[in-house]
């Protein structure tokens, strides 16, 4: 939260007594989190994603735990989902596919935080 701006705190972000932060309500009435088998082969996206694209998918240290080819599928599935002006977001460890490098742009090469270009 430091590095966070003090109109975007006081815009998004509530004080608690202890220090610590909760998002407004208002914000978190506009997120949404899944669960989806990345792997299967039945489904070619997230369920969600029929009603649209999203803006951030955060897929963190999931990767490293897959072989190469399968991580292929995945991204496929996640580059298909994720809105043009999206982020994707992955773990430390973990790098983007070359098949699909050319349509993100590094937002933060330490944070692997990728903004969709196209």
């Amino acid at each position: 939260m430091k590095n966070i701006k003090l109109g975007f705190l006081d815009l998004y972000f509530e004080n608690e007594n202890s220090g610590t932060h909760r998002a407004h309500p208002f914000l978190k009435d506009m997120v949404r989190f899944s669960i989806n088998d990345l792997t299967s082969p039945k489904h070619a996206a997230p369920a969600e994603s029929v009603f649209g694209t999203f803006d951030i998918v955060l897929c963190r240290n999931v990767l490293i735990y897959y072989s190469e080819e399968v991580q292929k599928q995945i991204f496929a599935k996640l580059d298909k989902t994720i809105a043009n002006g999206g982020f994707l977001v992955l773990g430390t460890s973990e790098t983007l596919d070359p098949r699909i490098k050319s349509r993100y742009a590094a937002v933060d090469n330490i944070n692997k935080i990728y903004k969709k270009l196209r």
